[in-house]
């Protein structure tokens, strides 16, 4: 499991058919060999050749009777590469010419194997830990495959029903994103983007954001967070991630100021059935409404390389949108809150009216004015009915 997710990666943009890396092919063998040696050869994965360049073996290498090893590939895959290092040195000699191993019982299933790695290459010792990713997706491999209980799953990986079921979620997000970029299965492209997916999965989850039942509104609210993590680091802050959760609290305003600033419609409403198509017994569905041809056009990903290109970019824009719009609904909220809000908005109200009043002096275009005063006088009356309760 420790190298899932790069396994796909490379499939994916190799083109490579699933079952690649199962069969024992010289590609294959050789493919797998290098993307072991990119782990043993950066960050964390430094430190076991490092190790291991002093010659000397510590642990065995775990491996089944027909030769799979278990635990033990990206030191055998170090060893490999040490050996081939100082063979080619004047007289140097081959460290791991030998190498230790323990033989796991020829009784043992497959299931049994699964657990072992897990328990092994899951322990707080390793020296190399398992991405969100890989992580995420040997927990899903585990409940796809029905040979383990729940109480297995939640044992083996540590974790309880709510964190399995928050890790399902966020891998589920981060498989819409991939799917949208046209990058399926290209999980090295969100390696650093764990904490989106995250907010993403709780936010649309979120039984208080009543606009949440429509799943339009869901995928408007994906769509826009997708263009924060399109943003490439050198033009993304360091909390902007934070602000996802607030996109989605405050969507029905970001979404009205995008129809104004990008003058475009966000849902083509669909209309519902007709009376001629109920009398026939036609189901056309409920009515419903889509995203926009011209919203998904302005929300189509972009590749931002440099600074002039990010300035100008929408999602430079969107992100304006989304500042001010969180500043001014916080600030409300805060108003709201504060003591003699409704008597200060109604003082204001009053005044705002008496200015109109003033001006009307004859000459003016009217157009439209007693609607709205036939809207402010059915508010009044609500106020006054709550008042009265």
């Amino acid at each position: 499991h420790r190298t899932t997710d790069v396994q796909l990666n490379y499939i994916a943009k190799k083109r490579k058919s699933k079952d690649f890396f199962n069969s024992a092919i010289e590609e294959s063998l050789q493919a797998q060999h290098e993307l072991l040696l990119e782990l043993t050869d950066s960050g964390k994965g430094r430190a076991i050749r490092d190790v291991l360049a002093s010659g000397v073996q510590n642990e065995p290498l775990l491996i089944t009777t027909d030769g799979e090893v278990v635990n033990g590939n990206r030191r055998l895959c170090a060893m490999h590469d040490l050996n081939y290092e100082q063979s080619n040195k004047p007289g140097g000699k081959r460290p791991y010419q030998d190498v230790y191993i323990a033989v796991l019982p020829v009784s043992c299933q497959r299931k049994d194997i699964n657990i072992l790695e897990i328990s092994l290459q899951m322990s707080q010792s390793t020296l190399l830990e398992y991405s969100w990713v890989t992580r995420a997706l040997a927990i899903r491999d585990f409940e796809e495959s029905n040979d383990f209980t729940e109480e297995e799953i939640l044992d083996n990986f540590k974790i309880t029903k709510a964190e399995k079921a928050s890790i399902l979620r966020k891998l589920n997000e981060a498989n819409k994103y991939l799917a949208a970029r046209g990058w399926k299965d290209q999980y090295k492209k969100i390696e650093d983007a764990d904490f989106a997916f995250q907010k993403i999965a709780s936010t649309v989850k979120d039984k208080k954001l009543s606009h949440f039942q429509d799943e339009s509104t869901k995928e408007a609210f994906r769509k826009l967070v997708y263009q924060m993590i399109d943003i490439p680091k050198i033009h993304r802050s360091d909390r902007l991630y934070n602000k996802i959760p607030n996109v989605g609290k405050y969507l029905p305003t970001i979404l009205e100021e995008i129809e104004e600033q990008f003058e475009t419609v966000v849902f083509d409403e669909v209309d519902s059935p007709s009376e001629l198509d109920n009398a026939l017994g036609i189901d056309v569905g409920e009515s419903s409404r889509d995203l926009s041809d011209d919203f998904n056009e302005w929300f189509t990903p972009s590749l931002i390389d440099d600074n002039d290109e990010f300035e100008g970019s929408n999602a430079r824009l969107l992100l304006e949108i989304i500042d001010d719009v969180i500043t001014n609904e916080s600030s409300i909220e805060k108003d709201i809150e504060s003591r003699g809000f409704v008597l200060k908005k109604m003082k204001s109200a009053q005044a705002d009216i008496r200015r109109a009043l003033d001006a009307i002096d004859g000459k003016r275009d009217l157009k439209g004015v007693q609607e709205q005063c036939d809207a402010c006088n059915k508010l009044i009356k609500k106020i006054q009915k709550k008042i009265s309760e």
